[in-house]
């Protein structure tokens, strides 16, 4: 017999003080309430205008010597820290862990969508139903990676970061599910 949690709407914490729980509120947000301090919506994390399902998105030091802006693909340098993805570099293309969800100043921490939906996506140039990879020049690209095309060579590496979907809430916005690969090798 399959078991499972049963749920309550909730307009207040029905949670004791000084204990840890979840509970979901009349609106239906998820709300984590530890023992002291104040409880967090776990629904979704709402970050530079995109939200997230629940621990798909981290937050590092951008390292890359520049601003990264919004929906750049990311990969961890050899310091630890953010980097635009370079899919000519084997090292770059193997520690692809992403997109931004904002834009990052140099040295500042900023927020990374590593798996999920990012929701309301404003990427120029895609569709429903395009599949993105890293471009050669560190963005986005619907078009898949072939030699001679968009600067790519013999060598460098297919890198795929998601798709981009239809917003189940507004049928005229955009969201991309991310899920980065590396697909081949030119």
């Amino acid at each position: 017999m399959a078991q499972g949690i049963i749920f309550q709407l909730s307009s207040t914490s029905p949670i004791p003080a000084n204990t840890a729980g979840i509970y979901v509120t009349s609106t239906g947000d998820l709300v984590h309430q530890p023992p002291s301090g104040s409880s967090q919506n776990i629904s979704q994390v709402v970050s530079g205008g995109a939200s997230l399902s629940p621990l798909t998105q981290i937050q590092l030091i951008n390292g890359s010597g520049g601003t990264l802006n919004a929906y750049v693909p990311v990969s961890i340098n050899s310091s630890g820290q953010l980097s635009a993805v370079n899919p000519s570099v084997e090292s770059s293309s193997f520690s692809a862990i992403g997109i931004t969800t904002q834009s990052i100043a140099a040295t500042a921490v900023g927020n990374v969508a590593t798996c999920g939906k990012v929701q309301a996506v404003s990427i120029s140039g895609v569709n429903l139903g395009d599949t993105l990879f890293v471009n050669t020049n560190g963005g986005l690209t619907n078009i898949k990676p072939s030699t001679g095309v968009n600067g790519f060579t013999t060598g460098d590496f297919i890198i795929k970061i998601g798709i981009i979907v239809e917003n189940t809430s507004s049928p005229t916005t955009m969201d991309l599910v991310v899920m980065p690969q590396v697909v081949g090798q030119l």
